[in-house]
């Protein structure tokens, strides 16, 4: 299957979290997200790799990978994704996204963190108003 990762690669639920308003709404949006989390993990970690879908770089790695990079600088704090991060919590997303990144220039290139940090967390103060937490 194409897509094992909806909840990931979609953008909802990740940037639907913050703007939920109840504890029960935000537990319905974070729980399949980290699910998905979850089933990409345990599918890198079964693969011969060194990508999503094996020896070469596929539209899965890509629109994983725009997700997969901004997690921990943004996700986590700012969108309250907090239940685990990539770099600790999902070795290997952990690996494949360091893959990308340290040996596949164009992936390097086009990944600017200060931007990343910059843009995700200029969102506005009304990110968690209500101190939703998981």
């Amino acid at each position: 299957m194409f897509c094992s990762f909806p909840e990931v690669g979609s953008g909802p639920p990740a940037y639907a979290v913050p703007v939920l308003r109840a504890q029960e709404a935000y537990e319905k949006a974070i729980t399949p997200l980290f699910r998905s989390l979850e089933r990409a993990n345990a599918h890198l970690a079964s693969q011969a790799g060194p990508y999503y879908f094996g020896s070469n770089i596929t539209e899965a790695d890509i629109r994983l990978y725009t997700t997969i990079v901004r997690f921990d600088a943004v996700y986590v704090q700012h969108f309250k994704c907090n239940i685990k991060d990539i770099r600790s919590g999902f070795p290997g997303l952990h690996k494949w996204v360091r893959k990308l990144y340290w040996e596949v220039p164009a992936f390097k290139d086009t990944t600017v963190f200060g931007h990343i940090k910059a843009c995700g967390t200029c969102r506005g103060i009304w990110i968690d108003v209500d101190a939703l937490t998981f």
